[in-house]
Formats: C-alpha cells, structure tokens, sequence
C-alpha cells in the first residue's frame, strides 16, 4: 500500500464500514488516478469532501436521534418509514434497504 492510498484510506473512515467494503477500492482508484502519479496524500479539499460525504452516509443509515433513542432506551420499534431518507427497516428481516 503506497503512501497516497494510505492517506486515501484514512480519510475513507468517515464512511461506515459496511460502505468502505464494497467501495473503497474504486474510490481509492478515481481519487488516485486524479492527482496523477507524483502525488503523496490527498489535498486538503478532496479529505474535506470525503470527510462530509461519509457523515453524510452515516447520517442517512439510522433513524432521527429521538426515533433511535426510543429505540435503544425504551425499547420501541422503529416505524417502517422514517421521513428521513431511502433506508428503513424492511418488513420483518430485520435488515436495510436501499
């Protein structure tokens, strides 16, 4: 792993895990094939922006605060739909969609 695409992936935690799995490796491609073969870390702008996409993602992928706080403290479920994004608890698999 060169230096550049240690950079890369060190800003890429921003982004949830699950996301980087399938992701990171294209991402780190385009973003290397975009500052050219000299570089050695990302420039500031380009962090900044993987650094606001990823909260962003992790942001859409769970429900608003006091959904997620009945949730987790008085154990509610979660309504089919949010209001708040394309990710929701499917009907009874338990997993995401979108």
């Amino acid at each position: 792993m060169t230096t550049f695409e240690r950079s890369v992936a060190f800003w890429l935690r921003a982004y949830p895990r699950r996301w980087r799995q399938v992701r990171a490796a294209e991402v780190t491609a385009v973003l290397a094939d975009l500052a050219g073969p000299a570089a050695r870390r990302l420039d500031g702008r380009t962090a900044l922006g993987l650094v606001r996409g990823g909260w962003a993602t992790r942001w859409r992928e769970h429900p608003p605060p006091l959904l997620w706080w009945r949730y987790r403290v008085l154990r509610r479920r979660l309504p089919r739909r949010t209001g708040r994004g394309p990710v929701t608890m499917s009907r009874g698999s338990g997993s995401r969609c979108g």
